[in-house]
């Protein structure tokens, strides 16, 4: 066919036709620039052939052994021709094309997994950055999720598969996942509240012994400081969050904890001395009534026993701690000790005794108290029942018999005196 019956040719051709040219040593593109014809719409690219797909490129050749973009879009074409679709592997690099043969890019979901593939198509693997957020490919390009292992290190994958940062609860427990994305084991302190994560990253509660000091991990898991009630039971947790044993000051008060951390209330030993803790578990100072017996604590809290000088009084306490009441006779001397406890000094008349005690206490003498002296002439009573009582009179009380015996009068005078002792 020669130029001019090319040329004849396309004047009558309708665009688009496929029309076979043969006998002439043109090529449709020599023809098409001879005579400026687009050979785009003269001749069909697109070839379906035996239910495969071939491209016819510029050279009006069949695109073989490689890639080619058309309308935007990539293509690979096996050394056939045919149009590849489904995976592809190409100088070891694994790709996808869709369906329709367009290579893929971006996310894909294939036989319901995701997969990433990079701009230039190739299947992305390990971690990869998606819009700001991180996703984990296996070496086959699936997108993980759940729980994974890498380099020694846990990373939890959302069902998204973003990679989790901050609190997480998986299946019921929360983990702690670092700003890269690596589990969290051990002290972590979040928002400026500590939490502790177990070996296997679960975040701890309760009471938990690390390195040979025990902690209180709330409910919500963060560590506990300051007084804490648990179950119960009173304890205190020091700054560093470690539970105190042993005395404890607190607000310029003292408390102890026991062996357990239980804060002590009550009487309790310790190295031989006694002490005492009020029920809110403060020590007590001072002197302190427990049971109906006096006790003195000193200013460190050590029950006092013995002899006890305070105030300018003396006190003896027995070795139970309780104060001494009544008369006490110790290395052969005698001392009276009062209601108070106080050993008594001066002069102390009862019944119709009298003692007298030297500056320190000890008994030195006792003499019997005379009677007092009755009227000569005693106004009789007209009426027991009716007594007169004159404008200068004291009280009288009710008397059945003013004229008893003897032995009435001294009963109402040793009355009297014990009655003036006990006001005293």
């Amino acid at each position: 066919m020669y130029n001019k019956d090319v040329r004849w040719l396309f004047d009558r051709v309708p665009t688009g036709s496929t029309v076979l040219i043969s006998e002439t040593s043109d090529t449709y593109s020599q023809i098409a620039a001879k005579y400026n014809i687009n050979i785009e719409k003269a001749v069909s690219k697109w070839k379906s052939i035996d239910g495969s797909w071939y491209y016819l490129n510029e050279s009006e050749h069949y695109q073989r052994n490689s890639w080619k973009q058309i309308g935007g879009k990539w293509y690979y074409f096996n050394s056939s021709g045919q149009m590849q679709t489904g995976w592809k592997q190409i100088k070891g690099t694994w790709y996808y094309l869709k369906s329709n043969g367009a290579m893929a890019t971006g996310w894909e979901k294939v036989n319901s997994t995701w997969y990433y593939f990079n701009a230039d198509g190739s299947m992305a693997t390990g971690w990869k950055e998606v819009n700001g957020t991180w996703y984990y490919l296996n070496s086959d390009g699936s997108m993980v999720t759940g729980w994974k292992k890498i380099n020694k290190t846990w990373y939890y994958l959302k069902p998204n598969g973003e990679m989790a940062t901050g609190w997480e609860k998986v299946n019921g427990t929360w983990y702690y996942l670092n700003e890269n994305g690596s589990m969290a084991i051990g002290w972590k302190q979040v928002d400026g509240n500590w939490y502790y994560l177990n070996e296997n990253g679960s975040m701890a509660t309760d009471w938990k012994k690390i390195n040979g000091l025990w902690y209180y991990l709330k409910p919500n898991g963060e560590m506990a400081t300051g007084w804490e009630k648990v179950n119960g039971t009173w304890y205190y947790l020091n700054e560093n969050g470690s539970m105190a044993i042993g005395w404890k000051q607190v607000d310029g008060n003292w408390y102890y904890l026991n062996e357990n951390g239980n804060m002590v209330t009550g009487w309790v030993n310790l190295n031989n001395r006694w002490y005492y803790l009020e029920s809110n578990g403060i020590m007590a100072t001072g002197w302190k009534e427990i049971n109906n017996k006096k006790y003195h604590l000193k200013e460190n809290g050590e029950m006092s026993t013995g002899w006890l000088i305070l105030e300018g009084s003396k006190y003896y306490l027995n070795q139970d701690g309780s104060a001494y009441i009544g008369w006490l006779e110790l290395d052969g001397k005698k001392y009276y000790c009062d209601l108070d406890g106080s050993i008594v000094v001066g002069e102390l008349v009862m019944g119709n005794v009298k003692y007298t005690f030297n500056n320190d206490g000890e008994l030195v003498s006792e003499s019997n108290v005379e009677n007092p002296e009755k009227p000569e002439n005693p106004e009789k009573l007209e009426s027991p029942e009716n007594p007169e009582i004159t404008e200068d009179s004291t009280t009288i009380e009710k008397i059945e018999d003013l004229e008893g015996s003897q032995e009435q009068s001294d009963e109402l005078e040793s009355s009297i005196v014990m009655e003036n002792l006990e006001e005293m």
